[in-house]
Formats: structure tokens, C-alpha cells, sequence
């Protein structure tokens, strides 16, 4: 699976859990981090990936159910 192809969500739980990554087979590569923190936004770029990670899952928890991104 490309990152291009993740989520937010799921990209920022492979940030955020070792038990995600583990379950996936995969590392958080550079792209993976640059891309969390596009997602992140305007400040995004100052902020670590791990930040950036917990930034885009709080945003995704408040969202409306029917705006979520699958």
C-alpha cells in the first residue's frame, strides 16, 4: 500500500502505534511524515510527525460522521 493510498486516519495511527506498524508490515517513511504534515495544515510543518499524527485523528474524531474520510 502506497501512501498516497492512506488515509489520514490511517496514516497517522501508523505514526502514532508501534502495534499499527507492527500489524501492517510497514515504516513510516519521509514521505509518510511530509504528507502527515501537509494534513496537518498551515502549521504542520513546524510540528513533529508524532503532533501532526494526534492533530489529524483529533480532527478526524470531531468531524461529522458523514464527512469522515474512509
Amino acid at each position: 500500500m502506497d501512501s498516497g493510498s492512506k488515509s489520514p486516519i490511517r496514516l497517522a495511527l501508523k505514526i502514532v502505534s508501534a502495534q499499527y506498524r507492527q500489524a501492517i508490515g510497514e515504516a513510516v517513511t519521509d514521505a509518510d511524515v511530509a504528507e502527515i504534515r501537509n494534513w496537518a495544515g498551515e502549521d504542520g510543518e513546524r510540528m513533529s510527525a508524532l503532533d501532526a499524527a494526534c492533530l489529524v485523528i483529533r480532527r478526524e474524531l470531531t468531524r461529522d460522521r458523514s464527512a469522515r474520510i474512509q
